[in-house]
């Protein structure tokens, strides 16, 4: 039975002037990844890496896919937060 109302996603929009550290692009699993560190993050996130919260005041990874499938600004936004450390990990 299909749902009576669609889900909603609050997107908010990419404002490259909130980064207040460096960026760098790396690439991991054959896709390019644009990488902004944060310092004192405004409010909490969910880790992509670990699925827990990134307490609000911490230094966090904003990594946004440069080869999503439906293009870069698709990639700008489904843009994801990570521990620093979960990002290494990630291979």
């Amino acid at each position: 039975m299909p749902r009576k109302h669609p889900p909603r996603i609050n997107v908010t929009p990419f404002d490259e002037t909130v980064f207040n550290a460096t960026k760098r692009i790396e690439v991991k699993r054959g896709h390019r990844y644009e990488i902004h560190y944060s310092r004192n993050s405004s409010h909490p996130y969910r880790c992509a890496g670990c699925n827990r919260e990134i307490p609000s005041g911490s230094n966090t990874f904003t990594v946004i896919d440069l080869d999503h499938i439906l293009g870069v600004q698709a990639g700008i936004d489904e843009r994801r937060h990570w521990h620093p450390d979960c990002w290494r990990l990630f291979r």
